[in-house]
């Protein structure tokens, strides 16, 4: 049965915070409720030009995904627009000597009708808060969500959090990356939630959970949610997408 095409867009709210620590905000976002897309990059701390790399990918989806034919096969298309935002950020980062080594991670949602069509490299997040119950979209691209999807023990790698939170695929590293990508049915009341690992690494889920119930205001629950992130310290950049049917 074909989805339904929703009577208006959903509402989307985008905001993103330097933090208390960092001197730079790498991460870049974008929302266009009337082409139902999201897209939110982490650039990589470390790294040189994390933010040219971060808004280069954006901007990269953003502009493939307006050209796109909605007729098609939009799952695919949006893989393919972060295909061709690892290209964009490995030539770039090639080309100029004060860029090279940037990197990027990406998640990126496209709504069609009564779905969620979800793509992501690295360990920025999406999560999908159904009723009372939050669910991580995407896996993390992580050493350590690596070594425990294998089953491997963990133990050592838990020690060492830098080991730990390494990344084993991002945007704009290698010539070629491999993209995740999922669809999820959508319902009126559902929350759909972009994030960096700046929220993530400061809140757990059940405290972000706790938050998106509390505060069903949009704006305001985005704004809550960085507001907690940095009352922990704030070591990173936090920048949330609330997308809502």
């Amino acid at each position: 049965m074909a989805e339904s095409e929703p009577s208006q867009p959903a509402a989307m709210f985008a905001l993103s915070d330097i933090g208390c620590i960092r001197e730079k905000n790498e991460d870049s976002l974008h929302i266009d409720p009337g082409l139902g897309l999201a897209v939110l990059a982490d650039g990589m701390g470390g790294h040189r030009a994390g933010d040219v790399a971060s808004q280069l990918a954006v901007d990269t989806v953003v502009e493939m995904m307006l050209l796109a034919d909605r007729q098609k096969d939009l799952q695919n298309l949006l893989r393919k627009s972060l295909l061709q935002a690892n290209q964009e950020v490995y030539e770039s980062s090639r080309k100029n000597t004060d860029q090279f080594g940037m990197g990027t991670t990406l998640v990126a949602a496209l709504l069609q009708g009564n779905l969620a069509h979800i793509a992501h490299v690295g360990d920025s997040r999406a999560y999908l808060l159904d009723k009372d119950k939050l669910t991580q979209v995407t896996e993390d691209h992580t050493y350590l969500a690596q070594i425990e999807r294998l089953g491997a023990d963990a133990g050592q790698i838990i020690a060492d959090s830098a080991v730990a939170k390494m990344l084993v695929r991002a945007i704009g590293i290698e010539p070629e990356v491999e993209i995740d990508h999922c669809e999820i049915p959508l319902k009126p009341g559902d929350c759909l939630l972009l994030c960096s690992d700046g929220l993530t690494d400061m809140l757990s889920d059940e405290e972000i959970r706790d938050i998106l119930l509390q505060n069903k205001q949009g704006e305001s629950t985005a704004e809550k949610l960085i507001q907690q992130a940095n009352r922990k310290g704030g070591p990173d950049n936090v920048s949330v997408i609330l997308i809502c049917p």
